[in-house]
C-alpha cells in the first residue's frame, strides 16, 4: 500500500519504527471492522489475531463504558507471561 498523503505517510513511518525495535515480534495495523490493514506477519497469522483483537476490544470498551458512560478505552495492554499485546484503538 503506497501512502496517499501526508497523514499515511506519518502512519507507515510510525509502523516501521515500532516494527524495528528488537523485542517486537509482529505489528498489525486492523481496520474499524477488524481487518488488517498492514502486517508483518503472514497472512494467516494477521486474520488470526485481527479476528481475535477485534473481539477483544469491542468487550473492552463496552466494560469501560459500562462503568462510565463518558470515558473511552484509549489503551489496551495483554500481558502474559511469555508476550504481550498493546492495541491502541482510534478515536
Amino acid at each position: 500500500m503506497l501512502p496517499t498523503n501526508d497523514a499515511d505517510s506519518d502512519i507507515i513511518q510510525r509502523f516501521v519504527r515500532i516494527q524495528n525495535h528488537k523485542n517486537v515480534q509482529g505489528l498489525i495495523l486492523i481496520s474499524e471492522d477488524g481487518n488488517p490493514v498492514r502486517s508483518s506477519l503472514d497472512n494467516s497469522t494477521s486474520l488470526h489475531y485481527s479476528r481475535h483483537a477485534n473481539e477483544l476490544k469491542a468487550i473492552s470498551r463496552d466494560i469501560v463504558r459500562d462503568l462510565n458512560p463518558d470515558d473511552e478505552l484509549a489503551v489496551l495492554r495483554l500481558r502474559t507471561e511469555h508476550n504481550e499485546i498493546m492495541m491502541l484503538p482510534s478515536k
